[in-house]
């Protein structure tokens, strides 16, 4: 089962609040019997470190989003035309969502070659 969950705003400085929101969270699944097996959150030290802390079985994964965010942002310090960047993110695109094992292999190829200097 997959869902997304309220939020909350913290003082995200101190990992007390993150860690105490999230033993919150944690009592409402404990109630149903069930841990959450994977915690998607963004690139926050102190959320990641407090995910760690209270769902210690849970595997932290970051957001697609985040990720993307981060590749294009790379792809601009490592790629200097804009139009390559474009091809490269494009490559990227297709890399992260192949339906199968041969697609992404085939993408793969198609983006190391894009990204390669």
């Amino acid at each position: 089962m997959t869902f997304s969950v309220p939020f909350a705003y913290l003082d995200e400085k101190h990992i007390n609040n993150v860690v105490c929101a999230l033993e919150l969270f944690r009592g409402i699944f404990l109630r149903c019997d069930v841990i959450p097996q994977v915690i998607v959150t963004n690139r926050n030290s102190t959320l990641m470190n407090a995910v760690k802390t209270t769902f210690p079985e849970a595997t932290n994964f970051l957001s697609q989003f985040h990720i993307d965010k981060n590749v294009k942002a790379k792809c601009k310090t490592f790629v200097g035309q804009k139009n390559a960047r474009g091809y490269v993110m494009e490559t990227w695109g297709s890399l992260v969502d192949c339906p199968s094992e041969q697609e992404f292999n085939e993408c793969l190829m198609k983006f190391e070659i894009a990204y390669s200097p």
